[in-house]
């Protein structure tokens, strides 16, 4: 089930950014930004329903903790990106 996750966020990306850039001409940095949050929360709630679905956790409660952490990560992922595209 993982892979399966796994995947639908990488096409979801890759769809998500080619709408983005190619389709409605957004700034490349902006829309990595943009598709990263959409992915991230999509791959989260998957996770949460089908990888971690036989723990008792509650929804809000593990998407703060995993918003937090991933934030500071999308921080530096769109860094690194900005200086490598321009």
């Amino acid at each position: 089930m993982q892979r399966a996750i796994r995947c639908i966020r990488c096409l979801l990306s890759i769809g998500i950014m080619y709408a983005f850039v190619s389709l409605w001409e957004m700034n490349a940095t902006l829309a990595y930004v943009v598709q990263t949050v959409i992915a991230v929360t999509v791959n989260f709630a998957l996770d949460w329903r089908y990888t971690w679905g036989d723990r008792r956790v509650g929804f809000w409660r593990s998407m703060y903790r995993f918003s937090v952490l991933r934030f500071v990560m999308i921080v530096l992922n769109s860094v690194l990106f900005t200086l490598l595209i321009d």
